[in-house]
């Protein structure tokens, strides 16, 4: 969907956040025996910080981020429970991205990425 609209509308990021991150998470809830309406909103964030990383434009990365933000303020409410903290994970760091904006993105790899995992997977916060 997102080769077939090249302006990226907001609908199409919308599309894109419930095709790809809920229904990715949606799934591995199941799998790991939990399903809640609160984990489909942190995927749909997910998706949406994602691809804001991929973004080649700084606008559209940043109307990105924007349109994560509510969706994972929703999923990342409370506590994880410990056989979810995989998902939680990719959350935190999503909302983490959404909270430091497109200009100051850290590396994939870096350190403290590696340091809020950890902390989010011992503490499920």
């Amino acid at each position: 969907m997102l080769l077939d609209d090249p302006d990226w509308t907001a609908e199409t990021m919308e599309l894109h956040a419930r095709l790809r991150g809920a229904a990715l998470f949606r799934l591995v809830g199941r799998v790991l025996g939990r399903e809640h309406e609160r984990i489909e909103a942190a995927g749909e964030g997910w998706a949406l910080a994602d691809l804001a990383r991929q973004a080649g434009d700084p606008a559209t990365a940043e109307r990105l981020l924007a349109m994560a933000e509510a969706p994972l303020d929703k999923g990342i409410t409370g506590g994880w429970p410990h056989n979810l903290r995989v998902l939680g994970m990719l959350a935190v760091l999503a909302r983490e991205d959404v909270r430091r904006g497109h200009g100051a993105l850290r590396p994939p790899a870096s350190r403290w990425r590696l340091l809020r995992l950890l902390a989010h997977r011992w503490t499920g916060r």
